[in-house]
């Protein structure tokens, strides 16, 4: 898919109701990172190869791009070769590197944000998201050396989003790893860990939050109980009435083959972004992939364009014979 076709899919899209706008839709590939993880973790992908893959993702127009878990040695090294690639293609004056927005993951290591963060040292942090993560599930939790609850899981999101704000960043974007999981409920899920989460950001100054609904199961919506389109909505509208600058943005699996219908459920109640790999790769079954979800939103957009220029042409038709009508 061309560049053109991708800024066209970035446009306001609601293909039920085409007369009401939306916010555009944003897409954020992970590929560097979640995709990654299709290899065997004694696998690391060479430093020159990953800055390759970035290049070709730059190609697409996808301008913002997770490159990694800056937790981990490797991702560190990789992020510092990477910021000063970048910084050489801006001083060439490739306006694409100088526009690139880098999403870089942590997990809940309150005191080890420093070392990550460090490792992009030289690169504007206004154009640095910081996704961070923790379980939300109990089923996900229960495999922790030491059991902890939702409200401590939120907590410790919350810890290591101000060390980063301490150390000078302002733009988030967090999620609970397993939230749509069917047996824990929305509310609890929204309540318990979102909502604190963001309320604090909100208050401390982030300028920019994005709330992230990972799909780690990848299960449909017509699978996970509450988590259906109706309750989607629900979810958006809950986020975004208590910090109304949120965004919300959907991440899910592909292990029951439907990533594509999910992701553009949620895009219909009201998501901003979709987050998946560019072509589907990523862990066990992989992550939805990006161009099936502009495909058919290219596809639901000219099915829009074709409904209402038939409906147009219909009123035309109607006002003609109307028209001939009177005159006789």
């Amino acid at each position: 898919m061309n560049t053109k076709e991708i800024q066209q899919s970035q446009k306001h899209v609601s293909w039920r109701r085409p007369s009401k706008h939306r916010q555009p839709i944003g897409l954020n590939d992970v590929t560097l990172r979640d995709g990654e993880q299709q290899e065997k973790k004694a696998d690391v992908m060479p430093i020159a190869d990953r800055i390759a893959v970035f290049d070709q993702l730059i190609k697409t127009g996808i301008t913002r791009i997770e490159i990694g878990h800056l937790g981990n040695p490797h991702d560190q090294a990789y992020a510092r070769s990477l910021v000063d690639h970048i910084t050489d293609r801006s001083s060439d004056g490739d306006k694409r590197y100088s526009e690139v927005e880098l999403q870089v993951l942590f997990g809940t290591h309150v005191g080890k944000l420093e070392e990550g963060v460090e490792s992009l040292s030289g690169f504007p942090k206004d154009r640095v998201i910081l996704h961070v993560y923790d379980r939300t599930t109990q089923n996900l939790r229960s495999l922790a050396s030491e059991p902890y609850t939702i409200q401590d899981s939120a907590s410790q999101v919350i810890a290591t989003s101000m060390e980063a704000i301490s150390k000078g960043f302002t733009r988030f974007s967090v999620s609970g790893e397993g939230s749509v999981d069917p047996d824990q409920s929305l509310t609890e899920a929204t309540d318990l860990f979102y909502l604190p989460i963001i309320s604090v950001l909100n208050k401390k100054g982030a300028t920019s939050i994005n709330v992230n609904l990972a799909n780690t199961f990848g299960l449909s919506t017509d699978e996970v109980g509450e988590w259906s389109k109706k309750g989607l909505k629900k979810f958006n509208q809950k986020v975004k009435k208590e910090v109304s600058t949120a965004t919300t943005s959907i991440h899910v699996h592909n292990d029951h083959r439907s990533a594509t219908e999910n992701s553009l459920d949620a895009l219909e109640a009201g998501f901003d972004f979709v987050e998946g790999t560019l072509i589907g790769m990523g862990e066990r079954a992989g992550n939805v992939a990006i161009v099936d979800v502009m495909v058919n939103l290219l596809e639901k957009g000219r099915s829009v364009v074709e409904t209402r220029d038939r409906n147009a042409q219909k009123g035309r038709l109607a006002r003609s014979v109307g028209e001939a009508r009177s005159r006789r």
